[in-house]
């Protein structure tokens, strides 16, 4: 009896798990199916609404997305600028247009691209000035952005504008953060650290692994390094 009793609480906890929904899954360790419950987020990083006429939110698909799921989105204004797993875009959209977006038999769920979403993990309990880089939503007007954070009282700028990054090396109090990622525009906070090669064990432990203090070339040793060997890579 008991053995048939965990044999059909096994079956069910197997069916619900197959039945629960796509999480989404953010780098800062938030992980959440939203149609269950919303994570937690710290006091000044959350909003309720955008202002204004775009907002940016996370609009998440039922399952692996289709080409037509997209199209009935952009057709709506929406633009799907970065996947995130699983089948979510951050996406710019009219505020105008949320309700007819969320209505979408194609849209499972859509909020908004909160503040907490765009912390590097940890900044939030940084203190005293800090050096961050900030990068910007594609669609923003860089300057107007660069004066909105002139005036939260960032200094010693540095812009990287180019086709392929938008983005401002800054310094400010760490107090400030929030505001920072409060600002729609805005799309990642992260810190800000000095560049220097890194590369002292890298090889023996990839030819070797880290199992002993043996720092030898092993491959290398065996006459294979690499020449006219040719590499792809595809992401």
């Amino acid at each position: 009896m008991k053995r048939s009793m965990l044999f059909a609480v096994a079956v069910l906890l197997a069916a619900t798990s197959a039945m629960a929904g796509p999480r989404i899954s953010l780098v800062q360790g938030y992980s959440f199916d939203p149609l269950e419950a919303l994570p937690e987020l710290p006091p000044g990083l959350e909003v309720e609404e955008y202002d204004g006429e775009f907002g940016y939110y996370l609009v998440q698909f039922p399952g692996p997305v289709r080409s037509e799921w997209k199209q009935a989105a952009e057709e709506l204004g929406v633009e799907l600028n970065w996947y995130v797993h699983q089948y979510s875009f951050i996406a710019r959209m009219p505020n105008a247009q949320l309700k007819a977006v969320e209505a979408l038999p194609e849209v499972r769920w859509v909020g908004p691209y909160q503040p907490a979403y765009k912390l590097f993990p940890g900044l939030k309990q940084v203190d005293g000035r800090q050096s961050l880089i900030v990068v910007f939503h594609e669609a923003e007007d860089e300057y107007r952005l660069l004066d909105e954070l002139v005036a939260l009282g960032a200094g010693g700028i540095v812009t990287d504008f180019n086709q392929w990054n938008r983005s401002v090396k800054l310094d400010i109090d760490a107090t400030r953060i929030a505001d920072i990622a409060s600002l729609p525009g805005v799309w990642w906070i992260e810190p800000h650290g000095e560049i220097t090669p890194d590369n002292r064990d890298l090889q023996w432990v990839d030819q070797h692994g880290h199992t002993t203090s043996d720092t030898t070339r092993t491959i290398w040793a065996k006459g294979v390094a690499g020449s006219s060997v040719y590499c792809g890579l595809t992401d």
